[in-house]
């Protein structure tokens, strides 16, 4: 799927209007929060709960906003009708903050998912460690340079993701995805 559509602020824009202004301080020093959503037949995928995570990770950094999680879900839903496509793809929201909670941006986007490969599945992957961890663990917000060095190094060094490491010697997460194991039938992940 090419994008040739996205949304701010509610509002159904051609793609090459999607722009941030280089005086967007806000934007430039990562205050904001972000959410994917992976779409499948037109159908948003958990639309409710990623509408709610969103406004939790808004909150736990202190982002005000008037933006409400129906807002949200409303937004999605006619993005997703003018894009008409049956293809599986990814909605990116970024909601950025301003100095004045009614000055917030509100982007979703399209963006092409990377869906790993069956073989992955089967034969498992390389990864490497890397001691880093978020300062705001349970937000998804847009400060995200050391995630992006940590997977950068993870493919010099010809590995499919690099997990973050915790001071106390804890994987907490992958660069770009979720950790977990199985252990004689229970699931084992970091805790929330």
């Amino acid at each position: 799927m090419t994008p040739n559509k996205f949304s701010l602020n509610g509002k159904i824009k051609p793609i090459t209007e999607a722009t941030i202004s280089i005086a967007n301080i806000e934007y430039a020093y990562g205050f904001g929060v972000y959410e994917t959503i992976r779409v499948i037949k037109r159908i948003p995928y958990f639309l409710n709960e990623h509408a709610k995570r969103l406004l939790i990770s808004a909150k736990i950094i202190e982002l005000g906003h008037k933006i409400l999680a129906d807002d949200i879900k409303k937004y999605v839903e006619e993005l997703v009708k003018e894009l008409d496509s049956n293809e599986a793809y990814n909605l990116k929201i970024l909601l950025i903050g301003a100095k004045n909670p009614d000055d917030c941006l509100i982007y979703i986007f399209p963006s092409k998912p990377i869906f790993p490969e069956k073989k992955i599945k089967r034969d498992g992957v390389e990864v490497l460690t890397v001691q880093y961890e978020r300062p705001f663990p349970n937000a998804k917000t847009l400060n995200m340079l050391q995630s992006y060095l940590a997977f950068r190094k993870a493919k010099i060094n010809n590995c499919y993701d690099a997990l973050a490491v915790d001071r106390n010697g804890g994987i907490t997460e992958g660069t770009m995805t979720n950790f977990f194991l199985i252990k004689d039938k229970t699931i084992f992940t970091a805790p929330k």
